[in-house]
């Protein structure tokens, strides 16, 4: 979906180390449509992690009242997916074990 897509997103996406230039948030809603794209679902999980420094940069700056519940609930959604995550990889260990033992 382009529909929208700023350039710096395309960068954004195809080279993760260009978030940092977000991170001094001069354009805090550009960097937010970053974070989102960063913290999809399907996303690395260093990606993610790049996400919620966006979230959080953006949290300093951004005052209106329904972006800022917006981007709490993103971060929390982003803390659930990396706890699912690790227990899911514990899962796999221990099921790989199980098997391995026949």
């Amino acid at each position: 979906n382009t529909y929208g897509k700023p350039i710096i997103l395309e960068v954004a996406w195809r080279y993760p180390g260009d978030v940092k230039e977000l991170l001094d948030c001069r354009k805090p809603l550009q960097a937010l449509r970053v974070a989102i794209q960063l913290g999809a679902a399907e996303a690395e999980p260093s990606s993610r992690g790049q996400a919620r420094q966006l979230y959080e940069a953006c949290l300093t700056r951004l005052q209106e009242p329904l972006l800022r519940g917006y981007i709490q609930q993103q971060l929390g959604a982003l803390e659930e997916t990396e706890q699912l995550q690790t227990e899911l990889r514990g899962l796999n260990q221990t099921l790989s074990k199980k098997n391995s033992k026949g």
